[in-house]
């Protein structure tokens, strides 16, 4: 799937369901639940312990149905693990054009915020997909 396929299916979902836990343990039954429930896009942050692994098992298990990014990311190293876990797409809380460029090498769609929408600007182009 393609950067601007994922975007598209992100939009298209409307909703994405943002999973943050201490209890990395139930991460799989809370992810079920959530696909069960009609959500068919599902972040999971790398604040919830051994998230890179956990990226891989539920990619494993339900990536056909589900498109599972990776969330508070806040480097290009923790970028290209992500990726090779399964993510297909990242989400960073910062502004930074390692993040974007590592994933756009992998043709993973790049979302990051900014101050305003002219912080999202380098070289006369918005290089993240989605601020």
């Amino acid at each position: 799937m393609n950067r601007s396929i994922v975007v598209e299916q992100i939009i298209k979902n409307a909703a994405v369901a943002v999973i943050r836990m201490e209890d990395s343990k139930k991460l799989l039954r809370v992810v079920e639940a959530i696909y069960k429930g009609g959500v068919k896009v599902i972040e999971i942050t790398l604040t919830v312990p051994d998230a890179i692994n956990l990226i891989k098992t539920v990619v494993k298990e339900v990536g056909n149905e589900v498109i599972v990014g990776v969330g508070s990311v806040l480097n290009k190293e923790l970028t290209e693990q992500s990726i090779d876990a399964g993510a297909k797409y990242v989400v960073s809380p910062i502004f930074k054009t390692e993040i974007i460029d590592a994933a756009h090498k992998y043709e993973i769609p790049a979302l990051s915020t900014a101050l305003n929408y002219f912080d999202g600007f380098r070289n006369g182009r918005l290089p993240a997909n989605l601020l």
